[in-house]
């Protein structure tokens, strides 16, 4: 079954009947969706003790909504907002000493009735109706000069500030490779400034936007470049 795909029909379904961008799903529901048991048998309790087998959410049903929901969000289609388990937290009224929920967050739930709540960013239709090829699902990344590097066109978060001559390395790099020399004659540095200074572009990049891959890239033929294998880059001007 394609996950993805069943996820954002089951998101699209509750847009219409609440006809609202704010919308929450339960874990049953995506169970549902997915054709999958939630659950699966406490073996640390013995039946003989409680006189019936106990569940628990089964924890590989939870990583894989994880991995779906992180996957919608890196296209760009929902933003994550918040979970409720228990206790509610909302990433707009954030507390001091709380943790600070995440995706990641979802492995902790231990209700089928817990929900999750997501915000609808982009266009889901139009994204079921073209779907991209496998080879082709590369996130999608903007850049402007007034806003920084951002993943979502609509709220422009997470996104990186970036300013003097680290934006315009990645603006010299806008049209394909470059080598080093034409960069750093360009900027009146060495290649060790020139290092440093896209390592520390790549590392502030993965950081502030919480991915894995970096931004720039070396050429084995020499030179620099964005790595438009991993990302869909487009510059706003």
């Amino acid at each position: 079954m394609d996950y993805i795909r069943s996820l954002l029909e089951l998101i699209t379904s509750k847009e219409e009947l609440y006809d609202r961008k704010a919308i929450d799903l339960s874990l049953k529901e995506i169970a549902s969706a997915w054709n999958r048991d939630a659950l699966c048998e406490d073996s640390s309790i013995s039946p003989f003790i409680t006189g019936e087998n106990i569940k628990m959410i089964d924890r590989s049903f939870l990583h894989d909504v994880s991995l779906a929901i992180k996957k919608i969000q890196d296209e760009g289609l929902i933003s994550f907002e918040y979970t409720i388990g228990g206790y509610y937290y909302s990433l707009a009224h954030q507390k001091d000493g709380y943790q600070k929920p995440s995706i990641s967050n979802l492995t902790n739930l231990d209700s089928i009735q817990d929900k999750i709540y997501l915000e609808i960013v982009g266009d889901i239709d139009a994204y079921l109706q073209n779907p991209l090829k496998e080879n082709d699902r590369r996130i999608k990344l903007f850049i402007s000069q007034d806003e920084g590097i951002y993943k979502n066109e609509i709220t422009r978060k997470p996104n990186y500030p970036i300013s003097g001559r680290r934006s315009k390395i990645i603006t010299r790099l806008e049209n394909g490779k470059k080598v080093g020399s034409s960069l750093i004659k360009l900027f009146n540095i060495d290649y060790q400034m020139l290092s440093k200074e896209i390592g520390e572009i790549n590392d502030n990049f993965r950081e502030k936007l919480k991915l894995e891959k970096n931004l720039i890239v070396s050429v084995e033929t020499g030179g620099y470049k964005l790595n438009d294998e991993s990302y869909d880059i487009k510059f706003i001007k």
